[in-house]
């Protein structure tokens, strides 16, 4: 956080303490990792090539039309990713009180390219996509957040994870004077945890309509239908977010 003031750092502080104590996860704790812990990267590493390789239906569509595109090729992209965004954004990590990651949010100024310039070829028609949507962002809107990439453990969904990283790294991205945020959503929980935590959609491709090369990679995906680009006014966002966290409290004290 050394691109912030000793007031704003505190904010920083301050969001995070109200995530972990109402968190039920033991010794909850949301860092900012030194790029340089190669313990953490190769954690979110591990975590980025699960979600590309089993559980996203665009990236299994990719590994189902190519079979050279192996557990190996996609760990290294996703390793080259992650350096990326610790080059030119900023990563975000929740942890376990042992220092076990629970799950990760990539952050980059939404006009940089944070994907790195080689990947995997059966990656292609994915990453085209992407390119594509993001193009559909609206225009002249000030400093942009780009949400680039995120993940959760699976046995700790339904804990509020990337909705408090996302809290926080929105709160860190208005105090360095961004405006707005997006994101592009290709999968039904992204898509709920974007629109919960304050941001809307405002355009979306259907992954019927969607053609690479003369092929239609995606068409047999309907769930969701369709890729959507989330955007959100920064302020907007953190006021919805800070109401959801005092809603979260209040169900708590509810359940005593």
């Amino acid at each position: 956080m050394n691109t912030l003031n000793t007031a704003q750092a505190s904010a920083i502080e301050l969001a995070i303490q109200a995530c972990t104590e109402r968190s039920a996860i033991p010794g909850y704790t949301i860092e900012f990792p030194d790029p340089n812990d190669q313990d953490v990267i190769e954690q979110i590493v591990e975590l980025m090539t699960v979600d590309y390789f089993d559980r996203e239906p665009l990236s299994k569509a990719c590994k189902a039309n190519d079979p050279l595109l192996t557990p190996e090729a996609i760990r290294r992209y996703c390793y080259d990713c992650t350096m990326r965004i610790a080059e030119i954004g900023t990563i975000l990590v929740a942890k376990t009180g042992d220092g076990k990651l629970v799950g990760f949010l990539n952050t980059a100024v939404a006009d940089k390219p944070y994907t790195p310039g080689v990947w995997p070829g059966g990656l292609s028609p994915l990453i085209e996509l992407t390119t594509r949507v993001r193009a559909m962002a609206p225009k002249g809107q000030g400093k942009v957040l780009c949400l680039a990439r995120a993940g959760v453990r699976r046995d700790f969904a339904g804990h509020n994870v990337l909705r408090d990283l996302i809290y926080v790294a929105v709160l860190k991205g208005y105090l360095e004077g961004y405006e707005k945020a997006m994101g592009v959503s290709m999968s039904k929980p992204s898509q709920r945890v974007l629109e919960s935590s304050g941001l809307t959609a405002v355009a979306e491709l259907a992954y019927k309509d969607y053609e690479y090369r003369g092929t239609e990679p995606f068409a047999q995906v309907n769930t969701p239908p369709s890729v959507k680009l989330v955007w959100g006014d920064m302020k907007k966002c953190l006021k919805f977010q800070q109401d959801s966290l005092l809603g979260r409290e209040a169900r708590g004290q509810a359940r005593l």
